[in-house]
């Protein structure tokens, strides 16, 4: 059905510290300000005001940080990562930089690189849950499902409640035909988030591999109650009521589907056969 892409990066700016003797107080004032403009919202004047703090202090690390995370919000990810290469070239340690460098190439699409990133992350401390969450994502968009959930599974070990990982590693296992596995996952992605369908509907996925379709239609229909215009879902309800003989409850599903998504070909072919059944 469908992965949980939840952003897991560093999200935050360095807040301005105390003043001291040794610290520019126009330089803080002026990051401050750029601080104050990004929370607010107003990134491209934020941008500007860490472009011009860089011109003076062109070796400060948390405005070249800042200058990344206001890229990002302006969908500019190239120079996002960009300004991440310059802070990790004065800090080659940054754990932050390098597990937000690889969301950015993500996003791009360049998940080998984005790997290499979140590696990078982990190798400065092995417990950066968020840079182990993403790369999973990006095995996952890699069809390496298997890598995908050997971080998913060291994930949990550390955050065990932590729903939509358990989700993600369930639709892997799915994609790895362990079905079994993928339930098990399912089973606790639905104590953590019981008001989420994707895990319902996931599972009904699972156990219909399997060959029960009586229990994927009930757990399709949980899901449904929770999101009921999800045309996928009423699709794959249909195929469950097919397998059971249902023909006449499976057109009536596949008809909420395509009432949905009118140009569903699938659903289109699959009414017309149960119609004749």
């Amino acid at each position: 059905m469908k992965l949980w892409t939840i952003i897991k990066r560093f999200l935050h700016l360095e807040p301005c510290k105390v003043l001291d003797d040794k610290e520019d107080t126009s330089y803080l004032a002026l990051y401050h300000r750029g601080v104050t403009l990004f929370e607010s919202e107003s990134y491209k004047e934020a941008l500007e005001i860490f472009n011009t703090l860089l011109e003076t202090y062109p070796n400060e690390e948390r405005i070249w940080f800042s200058k990344a995370l206001t890229l990002y919000e302006l969908e500019n990810y190239e120079e996002s990562i960009l300004a991440y290469d310059a802070l990790l070239n004065i800090n080659p340690i940054h754990e932050e930089a390098w597990n937000n460098r690889g969301y950015a190439l993500s996003l791009l699409r360049r998940y080998r690189e984005a790997i290499l990133s979140y590696n990078k992350a982990l190798e400065i401390n092995p417990n950066c849950d968020k840079a182990l969450f993403n790369m999973a994502l990006a095995y996952h968009h890699l069809s390496n499902y298997q890598k995908a959930v050997n971080c998913y599974s060291r994930y949990v070990e550390m955050i065990p409640d932590v729903g939509a990982a358990w989700n993600n590693r369930g639709y892997d296992l799915l994609r790895l035909k362990r079905y079994h596995e993928a339930i098990l996952s399912y089973n606790k992605a639905i104590e953590l988030i019981p008001n989420s369908h994707e895990p319902f509907l996931n599972k009904a996925l699972a156990l219909h591999f399997l060959g029960k379709h009586e229990e994927a239609l009930l757990f399709c229909d949980k899901g449904l109650a929770i999101c009921p215009n999800y045309a996928q879902a009423w699709y794959n309800r249909g195929i469950f009521l097919h397998h059971l003989n249902r023909h006449k409850e499976a057109v009536f599903s596949y008809n909420k589907a395509l009432a949905l998504e009118p140009e569903n070909e699938d659903a289109q072919i699959n009414r017309d056969i149960d119609y004749t059944l």
